[in-house]
């Protein structure tokens, strides 16, 4: 985390945005106490890369089985230790 003070804030201002913009939190002091920050934007999600992880858990699960059992009968074994 980068601090700088608010009196100096117009000429550091430059470098401020720049780090929040490499991911960094900047923070602006007054008197030696935190007043704001600065941080970067959040990514949003890419919905192609969702469908993608999506489709690949699909294809994990092809051929998977449970060798003729139920879901419910694995819980109620497990229940019973």
């Amino acid at each position: 985390m980068w601090t700088f003070n608010a009196d100096n804030a117009q000429g550091d201002f430059k470098e401020a945005i720049a780090r929040a913009e490499a991911g960094e939190d900047v923070t602006i002091v007054r008197n030696g106490r935190p007043i704001a920050k600065v941080v970067g934007e959040v990514p949003k999600h890419d919905p192609e890369k969702i469908r993608k992880a999506i489709d690949d858990m699909r294809e994990l699960s092809e051929g998977l089985s449970l060798g003729g059992l139920k879901i419910k009968d694995l819980i109620n074994e497990g229940r019973r230790f």
